[in-house]
């Protein structure tokens, strides 16, 4: 499934610390854990972004860092989100491997059927980022 939300990623382009290294940034930039150049769809919902630092004046490297494949590596971005999120690791990399998979213009009750089958930490994670994506609850009671 593709999601591009350019919204989504305003929060993420703001001035602010860089949420690897903590360095102050004039301008930080949206890093996806999962890029659409990693052979999947371009994911524009919270849990695969990481706010980086950018490079102007040398402030921080972060994300240039990261594409050239040194640290901050995928899994510190996800465990950075699992944080921010309160949540687990685990939990952050299934629901994004489910929306991955789930396949163009994907059914609400497709995507129930998906999350009733997740354990309930990461059920929850997954219809919190689904009312995200589609802007209402899919489960009631949740």
């Amino acid at each position: 499934m593709k999601v591009i939300r350019p919204k989504v990623l305003v929060p993420f382009r703001t001035p602010g610390p860089c949420e690897f290294c903590g360095k102050w940034c004039q301008v930080r930039e949206p890093a996806h854990i999962f890029a659409s150049g990693m052979g999947g769809a371009r994911l524009d919902v919270s849990i695969n972004l990481v706010a980086l630092g950018s490079t102007p004046r040398f402030a921080c490297p972060c994300h240039r860092e990261h594409h050239q494949g040194r640290t901050p590596l995928k899994c510190d971005l996800m465990r950075l989100t699992a944080k921010r999120e309160k949540t687990t690791h685990n939990a952050v990399e299934r629901v994004l491997t489910w929306l991955r998979n789930l396949p163009k213009g994907s059914s609400d009750e497709r995507a129930r059927r998906g999350i009733c089958l997740m354990p309930l930490d990461t059920a929850e994670l997954a219809e919190r980022i689904w009312a995200e994506v589609c802007g209402e609850s899919l489960v009631k009671g949740r």
